[in-house]
């Protein structure tokens, strides 16, 4: 595995693993902005631009505070579809990991040797996602966010689970 990946990613990848799965999925939800149509991350831009006017405006007529609950309406529906498509993306990618670790081929069993060895199991997840679901070294960041994911359901389980 040639994938080098930043220690500092890692370490925000292994903080990442300690969260809860909802946050975990609204960050790749976020990070698949990168790859969307610009109207997508243009109207979510709308959406808090409006809500940090609203807050800045001071005294803030009857007007200007009734466009705040409706556009951080807005910002909850975005959050709740953001976890939504990280779902969905990942439930894309799971069938190609868990090929990956579950044919107890040469490559699983050495990375299960790292693991006992010690060796961090964000950098071994995240050679693991970077190699099995072809993500461009771009997006290290998702790799990283991804492979949290993985190690937050736990490597071992991912061939009982799928």
């Amino acid at each position: 595995m040639s994938t080098v990946f930043d220690e500092a990613l890692l370490r925000q990848g292994q903080k990442l693993a300690e969260l809860s799965d909802d946050v975990i999925l609204e960050v790749i939800g976020l990070q698949l902005l990168a790859v969307d149509p610009p109207s997508r991350a243009l109207a979510i831009n709308g959406y808090i631009s409006v809500a940090g006017m609203c807050g800045e405006v001071p005294g803030g007529g009857e007007e200007v505070q009734a466009l705040l609950p409706s556009s951080l309406r807005a910002m909850a529906d975005i959050v709740r579809e953001n976890r939504r498509r990280a779902a969905r993306y990942l439930q894309g990618l799971s069938p190609q990991i868990k090929d990956f670790m579950c044919d107890g081929g040469t490559l699983k069993r050495e990375f299960a040797e790292r693991l006992e060895a010690g060796e961090l199991g964000i950098k071994v997840a995240a050679e693991i996602v970077a190699v099995v679901t072809g993500i461009p070294p771009v997006l290290g960041s998702l790799v990283i966010t991804v492979s949290a994911w993985c190690c937050k359901r736990g490597l071992d389980r991912v061939c009982v689970d799928g």
